[in-house]
């Protein structure tokens, strides 16, 4: 069993550095594209006084034996932790941060940790002027429905209109919003039927933007002021829905999304630690009498307060529901599917793993809890330490 232990840490920590390496490398790298620009940002991970950044982009995936070849972008100071670089549009390219001490170049690159490897596209600025503006959208009631329209400056371009039950002030609330349709024209018009006596807020964009997720995407959209729809069902009609609704297939979904998930996550220098303290352990004895006793479920602090967005009210609905309950196959799906979603945040992520290991924990599902607590123990680690210090008792004690 202790074999599985040395595989699964391997696999997390797979292409991390020793120890020594380390101090020479930065961490948590983060490339994303912004529109016509792309910004680099990456964690200190050195305790080293005198440093400089090399900002590295190449058109190939960066190693140490063809890193000489790639345009050095910048050399920062080592307070500066973002670098925002202005490629060509239109094609793909490579970045690293590497660190330079007198002179010496530490040319070892990581995936996560100083070399992103993904490629990012910037967009050519003639890109952004073809896009279609929305100068206007109106909405008004009749007796029998919302009638919308949209005015844009350009005939040739896809506009998307979208319906909502809250402002939309972020890309997450648009991306949460209903589309009620889409339509090629200076001047869309459409008729909208939704529940009555509740406030509405229309939205308007052009639909590549929406579909490229473009990180401007909200000043290109235009959003109408709330209007509640005051009128009257038809109480004559037999049914709402003309036809049943499609079947979900919800399996097949997750395993897509499953296989979207990155493999690897880079590990903080506290979860590193109390790996290498576990594995070093040889007596069990000696990881103490307070784990003895079954675990209980555990609700972090953060998750008891207001929920700020969307992504936090789901997770607090799995939470007060069949994680509460203990209906743990519920909750597992539940809070995997939520890990699946795109653009999920770093601290989010934490917790879910957080609470995603104890439902496994309690489906006897041992190596994955361990995994999902290593992970979240990046930013809940005393929390994670006591389900990791079970797991690894549990796991070689022939509980699996």
């Amino acid at each position: 069993m202790r074999n599985f232990l040395f595989v699964a840490v391997l696999f997390i920590l797979g292409g991390a550095a020793a120890v020594g390496d380390d101090l020479y490398l930065v961490s948590d790298i983060e490339v994303k594209g912004n529109g016509t620009e792309v910004v680099i940002s990456w964690r200190d991970n050195t305790g080293l006084k005198y440093l400089r950044y090399h900002i590295l982009r190449h058109y190939i995936p960066i190693t140490e034996h063809n890193y000489k070849k790639a345009e050095v972008l910048a050399e920062l100071p080592r307070r500066k932790k973002t670098y925002t670089d202005r490629p060509q549009g239109g094609r793909e390219w490579w970045y690293a941060v590497m660190i330079v001490t007198s002179g010496k170049f530490h040319d070892k690159f990581l995936d996560w940790q100083n070399f992103y490897p993904f490629p990012v596209t910037a967009n050519s600025p003639s890109y952004i002027e073809k896009v279609a503006k929305v100068s206007s959208i109106l909405v008004r009631q009749t007796d029998s429905e919302i009638l919308v329209e949209v005015t844009a400056d350009k005939d040739d371009r896809d506009i998307a209109v979208f319906r909502s039950l809250q402002p939309i002030d972020s890309l997450d609330k648009l991306d949460y919003a209903k589309e009620i349709g889409r339509a090629r024209g200076k001047v869309i018009r459409y008729k909208d039927v939704p529940t009555p006596q509740v406030p509405y807020i229309y939205a308007a964009v052009d639909a590549e933007l929406f579909d490229t997720a473009y990180p401007y995407l909200l000043n290109f959209t235009k959003i109408s002021p709330s209007i509640t729809a005051n009128y009257k069902v038809n109480s004559s009609q037999s049914s709402i829905r003309s036809s049943p609704l499609p079947k979900l297939r919800l399996p097949d979904e997750l395993n897509a999304a499953r296989s979207e998930l990155p493999q690897r996550f880079p590990l903080s220098n506290d979860a590193r630690r109390v790996i290498t303290s576990i594995l070093s352990t040889s007596d069990f004895n000696e990881l103490g009498e307070e784990f003895q006793e079954e675990p209980k479920p555990m609700i972090l602090p953060v998750d008891r307060g207001e929920s700020l967005n969307q992504r936090q009210e789901t997770l607090r609905g799995i939470l007060e529901g069949p994680f509460t309950s203990g209906d743990w196959q519920s909750a597992e799906t539940k809070l995997f599917s939520l890990l699946s979603s795109n653009g999920i945040e770093a601290d989010i992520r934490s917790r879910v793993l957080f609470y995603r290991g104890q439902a496994l924990y309690f489906l006897k599902r041992y190596e994955e809890a361990f995994l999902a607590f290593t992970v979240s123990s990046q930013d809940y680690y005393s929390e994670s330490r006591q389900w990791i210090l079970i797991l690894y008792k549990n796991m070689d004690i022939g509980h699996l």
